[in-house]
This record gives structure tokens, C-alpha cells and sequence, in this order.
């Protein structure tokens, strides 16, 4: 049974941008009734479903496409990043809270036992702290560069981290973000198979199996009962540090 019948969700639903692999595996636990849309016509959409997927791979161009869609009250979840400029971020979070709609945008590898394991032993520390996250991004990405996959390092970075966190520094492949009592060191790697954090000891941080599937149910349940958009910096705070990093 598909995703959309084993929820029992009323939501009307679309998926829109073919440039990447999400839309095959998400209809393949959605359902062939939900349809793939492509181009983008927000006003076409307007008043005939619900909510989107936007499964484009470049943030710089999430705004662009997204701000019509929730303009015209339609819920928006977005694969990450969910933009590169702290601007655009903000001012798609002020859309989706002046129309009162469902804006998500999360990396599935916050939700990864290696991170809950790290941020619990960072709670358990009282003096400094330096952690590594180390993991693919290439600088000469055609879907933003660094941000296309650094945007896993920097949301990795905002899970762990019990303060905010600001850029300290970057060079290169390299940067280093703080926050109080801690440092965390992210490295970019072009070959890199997947990525790790480095803190009391290593751990491969594997995606949950579910991740998507997981995300996608989450906000469908949360666009069927009307919640909104309810933490604007969950959302804004990952773009500014990474929006930063890129200079």
C-alpha cells in the first residue's frame, strides 16, 4: 500500500523537478496517483493540490520557485539545502507563515543514531569542545558547489551544537564554526563515500533507511492539520551559517 492511503491523508499532493533521483524513489512509495509536474506552474497548481515536493537540487534557485507556490497557499517541502542566501531563506519562511502553510526542509542526517549519540555526549561536557565533521562536497558542484552537499556538514553542525553557532573561519575545503565551549572543524571532501563526526571517538553517520519516507510523512501530517510553519530559525539559522561558508 502506498505512503499517501497507509496515512490516510486527505492532502492533495504534487512533485515537482525531475533534475534528480527523489521523484523515482518517492513515487515509489507515494503512489502513481500523485502526479510529477514539470515546469513549474504555480498558478496551474493554485487551488489544485494541497502541497509540493520540490525536488530541484539547486538551493540558489529555491526561492524563486518555491515563493509563488506558498503565495498561493501551497504547503512546500523542500529538498536541502533550503536556499543559500539567509534572505531567500527568510523571506520563504515569511511567505509560509503569511499564508499560514507547511514550509520543511531538513537533512535526513540529523535524524542519524551517530548524531543523537554526539550531541548527547556534547550535553555531557563541561570544558571546550573541538568536534570534526568530515564528508563529500565538491567545490565545483553545477548545483551551487559547496552548498549542493556541504549543506549536510552544516546541518550536522546545528543538531550537535547545544548554542548557536557562528563562522569562525574558512579556507579552502575547510572551516571551523563555534559556539559556546565548542568547535566544530568541517572538512569538504570530493571523494569522500560518506561522512563522519569525530568528537569522543569516530562514528560513520549512516542515513536512517526510512529518511525520506519519515520526512515526507511528517509533513503531510502536519499540512493536513493546519500547523504552519512554527520554528522560522530551524529553517533560516542552517542557511546563515551556510550562506556564510560560501562567502
Amino acid at each position: 500500500m502506498d505512503l499517501c492511503k497507509r496515512l490516510n491523508t486527505s492532502a492533495r499532493l504534487a512533485i515537482v523537478g525531475l533534475d534528480s533521483s527523489r521523484p523515482a524513489r518517492l513515487r515509489a512509495f507515494l503512489g502513481d496517483s500523485v502526479p510529477l509536474v514539470e515546469p513549474l506552474d504555480a498558478g496551474g497548481l493554485a487551488g489544485q493540490v494541497d502541497a509540493v515536493l520540490l525536488c530541484t537540487r539547486d538551493g540558489r534557485e529555491h526561492a524563486a520557485q518555491a515563493l509563488p507556490l506558498l503565495r498561493a497557499g501551497i504547503s512546500v517541502w523542500v529538498d536541502k539545502p533550503l536556499a543559500t542566501r539567509e534572505d531567500d531563506a527568510r523571506a520563504m519562511v515569511d511567505a509560509a507563515r503569511t499564508a499560514g502553510v507547511v514550509l520543511a526542509c531538513r537533512s535526513g542526517l540529523r535524524d542519524a543514531t551517530a548524531t543523537r549519540e554526539t550531541a548527547g555526549w556534547l550535553r555531557s561536557q563541561e570544558g571546550p569542545v573541538v568536534v570534526t565533521i568530515e564528508g563529500p562536497a565538491d567545490p565545483d558542484s553545477p548545483y551551487g558547489g559547496l552548498a549542493h552537499y556541504g549543506i549536510h556538514h552544516v546541518e550536522l553542525a546545528c543538531e550537535i551544537a547545544v548554542r548557536p553557532l557562528a563562522v569562525h573561519s574558512t579556507r579552502g575545503t575547510k572551516a571551523r564554526l563555534t559556539g559556546e565551549s565548542l568547535a566544530i572543524d568541517l572538512v569538504f571532501r570530493r571523494d569522500a563515500a560518506g561522512f563522519s563526526i569525530t568528537a569522543d571517538r569516530k562514528r560513520q553517520v549512516e542515513t536512517p533507511a526510512t529518511y525520506l519516507e519519515d520526512q515526507v510523512a511528517d509533513f503531510l501530517h502536519a499540512v493536513e492539520r493546519g500547523l504552519g510553519t512554527s520554528d522560522p530559525e530551524e529553517l533560516v539559522g542552517p542557511v546563515r551559517l551556510l550562506e556564510r561558508l560560501l562567502g
